[in-house]
This record gives structure tokens, C-alpha cells and sequence, in this order.
């Protein structure tokens, strides 16, 4: 497969310095190396936030931390997406906080009206930002790609996603206001209890059972694959942005993103929220390369 990899260096949405390292933090640690031997051609597209002063943070809007630069960066990330299915390669987007995702929605949501969007994390990122607490935007970003938050994130987007062919998978962190939201959109949304235990296979797990009967009851003929690397439990994966308990274990993510990808309508995939500031001894990154191997295989 012809792969473009995207190394989104943002971290503006989490608020949280890092992240933006990610991309080549997890290359210098082989995962670019351990992808490309698994038979793959691959290309890079390296797109970087600015260094801004912490003054910055409200220039351009009181309710949206860093929403300018968040906007300008993204809009790159749409660029690099379209232009990789244009050349009809796949795009492999490396975070980065899941404000990269807002570009990489984009791309896929315009030129694909059949697509589902299968969103693996711990968080719903379902605020608007009437009702975010903290402003940052990466926890709006599924908000804003189906409308229902700030108006300024929609640069490019000709067709918003539809709240019914998004699924939300492995969600245990959602805000009061977020899941008033979801019941109102109608969300899919399948929590992190019943994907444990889905193991390195993920035969016969209910949950993924679920996935499925979602995509085809909608009549998606393609899916794009987000992962917030947070889903996986702290205890293999603490070098994240926002940790939260009771998670996956890499074997869990494992049999899940092997199951979609065997089904051979992966259409593009983000990796986000990898903090390698907090990976000292680099048991995150290791988590994260033996789910590639599922991704990827």
C-alpha cells in the first residue's frame, strides 16, 4: 500500500506541551521503520504548529484556546489528506492532539459521503464550545464536524459529518453536557467495558459485533479510523495528554483495529494524543507499536 503519512505536530487543542513532539518522537522509535516492513511504501508530510506566546492563547477567541493557530495548522492537515487521496494514496495521520483529527475529518467527510467514522478513545470530544470546561478544543472537535460548535472550524468543510454514522468505541470520560448531546444527535456509542477482554483477535466480542451491524445498517462503504492513544489503560499507556482508568489493553486495541482493518474498508486512520514528554521509559510508544502491527499487517 502507498501510505502518506501526515506528522501533525500540534498540541494548541490539548493546552498540554508535547504532543507535537509525537511524530517524531514515534518515528526515531521505529514506527515509521516497523510500518514500511510490514510491506508498505511510505511518504511524509511534516506539518508544525507555531511557537506562540502564551499570551496568545485567547487572541482569538475567549471560548477556544489557541483557536487561530488551531484553524491554520488543521487547515494544512486537510490539505495533506485530500492531496494524499487525490494521488490515491492512504493517509496515516501521526499526532498530535486530536485536533488534528478536524483536518483529516474534513478531507474525508467531503470527498466521501459513505463513510462511517469509527472513533476509539476514552473521551467523547462531543463539547461545544458553550459548554467545554476548559476551552480546549481538542475535546470539540466532533462537535464542530457536525455543526454544532464554532462556526470559525469549518474552513473547507462542504459536507458536515452525520451525527449517525459516527461511532464513538471505547468512551468511559464524557461530561454531563457531552452526553445530553450524544442522546440529542443520536451517537453510536459503544464504552470501554465492552471491549474488554475483546483480545488479540477479536472474535466473537460483542462490541465489535456492534461496530459492524452500525456500518451496515448505514450503508458506509468506507471507514475512518481515529484512535486517541488514550483508550488503552494508563497502566500500558500513561504517556498520554489526558489519562483515564479502566481502559484497553494493547491486546484489546490490538483485535479491535485488526478486525476493521481485515474488512478492507479503512479508508484513513489518525494516531493521536501520544505525549512523549511523559514516555520516559518509553512504555507508551511500545504499546503503540504493537497495535501497528494489527493496523498494519
Amino acid at each position: 500500500m502507498d501510505i502518506t503519512v501526515v506528522k501533525a505536530g500540534l498540541s494548541y487543542g490539548a493546552d498540554i506541551p508535547g504532543s507535537e513532539k509525537a511524530p517524531d518522537a514515534l518515528e526515531q522509535k521505529g514506527l515509521l521503520g516497523t510500518v514500511a516492513s510490514l510491506g508498505h511504501r511510505i511518504e511524509t508530510v511534516s506539518i508544525l504548529q507555531s511557537e506562540l506566546p502564551d499570551e496568545h492563547r485567547f487572541r482569538d477567541s475567549l471560548r477556544v484556546k489557541w483557536a487561530g493557530e488551531i484553524l491554520e495548522v488543521t487547515n494544512r492537515i486537510y490539505e495533506a489528506v485530500d492531496g494524499a487521496y487525490e494521488a490515491g494514496r492512504f493517509p496515516f495521520i501521526i499526532g498530535g492532539d486530536q485536533s488534528a483529527a478536524l483536518g483529516s475529518l474534513k478531507a474525508t467527510c467531503n470527498r466521501y459521503s459513505d463513510a462511517a467514522v469509527v472513533w476509539i478513545g476514552s473521551h467523547a470530544n462531543m463539547n461545544s464550545y458553550q459548554t467545554s470546561p476548559s476551552a480546549n478544543f481538542h475535546g470539540m472537535v466532533l462537535a464542530s464536524m457536525t455543526g454544532l460548535s464554532d462556526s470559525r472550524f469549518e474552513d473547507n468543510l462542504q459536507r458536515f459529518l452525520n451525527p449517525r454514522n459516527l461511532i464513538l468505541v471505547g468512551t468511559r470520560s464524557v461530561d454531563e453536557d457531552e452526553q445530553k448531546i450524544l442522546l440529542e444527535q443520536k451517537v453510536n456509542e459503544i464504552p470501554c467495558r465492552k471491549v474488554i477482554g475483546c483480545g488479540a483477535t477479536g472474535r466473537g466480542n460483542s462490541a465489535i459485533e456492534s461496530i459492524m451491524t452500525i456500518i451496515r445498517r448505514r450503508k458506509a462503504k468506507r471507514i475512518h479510523l481515529s484512535i486517541d492513544v488514550s483508550v488503552m489503560d494508563p497502566v500500558f499507556a500513561p504517556a498520554v495528554n489526558v489519562p483515564v482508568e479502566d481502559g484497553l489493553s494493547p491486546e484489546d486495541l490490538y483485535g479491535l483495529v485488526r478486525c476493521l482493518a481485515s474488512t478492507g474498508m479503512l479508508c484513513c486512520v489518525d494516531l493521536l494524543e501520544y505525549n512523549p514528554l511523559r514516555d520516559e521509559d518509553g512504555l507508551t510508544a511500545a504499546s503503540i507499536e504493537s497495535v501497528m502491527y494489527g493496523l498494519w499487517g
